[in-house]
């Protein structure tokens, strides 16, 4: 499943984020040295998907996507509006996104999308 596009072809509207980093954990030990490493192998992705003011049609599309994507479990396809990439194995971050997905041409999502790895 690939993450829904608007009527103009686009994923995403201004002003976005995009974010990559590395997980790194840092253990403390009792003498008060550390031992530092990484969490998980290659880059954390993350993007800021904001959509607001849709059409029926972008409204539907969406509502149904985020509806079936019923949390982190699902992955899905995102295409990097930024380099045109598609990354495969992307999820939605359950807890910083927000949607009210209720009234055509209102309805506001703000889904930060995760790709781990890669």
């Amino acid at each position: 499943m690939d993450f829904p596009t608007l009527n103009t072809g686009a994923v995403l509207q201004y002003p976005t984020v995009k974010v990559r980093r590395f997980r790194n954990v840092a253990v403390r030990f009792v003498d008060g040295s550390e031992q530092r490493f990484r969490q998980c192998g290659g880059v954390v992705r993350a993007w800021m998907v904001r959509l607001e003011k849709l059409t029926g049609d972008e409204l539907v599309r969406v509502a149904a996507f985020l509806k079936a994507q019923g949390g982190r479990s699902r992955t899905f396809s995102f295409t990097d509006p930024f380099d045109d990439v598609t990354y495969e194995g992307c999820h939605l971050g359950e807890d910083d996104s927000q949607w009210s997905l209720a009234e055509q041409e209102k309805g506001l999502a703000v889904v930060w999308i995760h790709k781990t790895g890669g």
